[in-house]
């Protein structure tokens, strides 16, 4: 079953690494995603930079180099997030750990309140899509 994660703005779709905020999908490399996904899936938990290129690179044999700039593309993209510069904690010379507050979910996450304006109504300046459950109103089959 996919797992969906929520810290800060953030939610993270494991299934389909997938990383949005308030305004939409996030642009974030495939390896970020795998490598933010192991980090959420454990928090405050020290992941070792082995469990992580493992993850990350299963299989291939790569220079810790490619790991520090994930991690790198992971707190630039995570900074502009109140918090967001810190989220990332390095535990020299042995790995990393997320720190940020992180809530899991087995489907996805309900839009917070503050979401959406005084109307109840989504924000005008941001798309938003209805998804309607496949029934049959019509009788006609």
């Amino acid at each position: 079953m996919a797992r969906f994660y929520a810290f800060g703005p953030f939610r993270l779709d494991a299934g389909s690494d997938t990383l949005v905020d308030p305004h939409g999908p996030v642009a974030l490399g495939q390896r970020a995603c795998v490598l933010l996904r192991t980090l959420v899936g454990q928090p405050g938990v020290l992941v070792t930079k082995s469990e992580l290129m493992d993850a990350v690179w299963p299989g291939l044999a790569v220079e810790e180099g490619n790991l520090t700039v994930q991690i790198s593309a992971l707190r630039k993209t995570l900074a502009d997030a109140p918090g967001g510069g810190q989220w990332i904690g390095t535990v020299a010379r042995r790995g990393y750990r997320f720190i940020g507050e992180v809530q899991e979910f087995d489907s996805l996450p309900v839009p917070r309140i503050n979401d959406f304006s005084d109307t109840g109504r989504a924000n005008a300046d941001r798309p938003s899509v209805a998804i309607l459950p496949f029934e049959n109103a019509g009788g006609d089959p």
